[in-house]
């Protein structure tokens, strides 16, 4: 499967208008900017355990379609255009399946 540009979403906190705001980074596949869109939303099981034995990532699973854009990229205060490999960042995102995005998915440039 074809990831595109991953980014992992760690945290989701309330905007002051009542939007959702995504902390996270991009974690492969280049960088993201305004405009991009996420088409994919899905977990990677994970555990302690997993990660003490060096094991791969497993395949993802709950996987589901969305259509999210990039808004606003903000880091330390600072609004940019563009977010590379591994800065972590406060993202708005607006579109069709916002609501289902939850604290630990991946979200996924790639199409389905």
């Amino acid at each position: 499967m074809d990831r595109g540009v991953v980014f992992f979403v760690d945290t989701i906190l309330l905007a002051r208008d009542g939007g959702r705001n995504y902390v996270g980074y991009v974690n492969s596949g280049g960088s993201i900017s305004l405009g991009d869109v996420f088409h994919v939303a899905y977990v990677i099981p994970r555990t302690i355990e997993d990660v003490r034995m060096e094991r791969p990532l497993s395949s993802p699973v709950n996987v589901r379609s969305v259509c999210l854009s990039v808004e606003s990229i903000e880091v330390m205060r600072q609004k940019l255009q563009q977010l590379n490999h591994g800065i972590t960042a406060i993202v708005r995102l607006a579109g069709k399946g916002d609501d289902i995005v939850l604290q630990g998915d991946w979200l996924s440039t790639a199409q389905v």
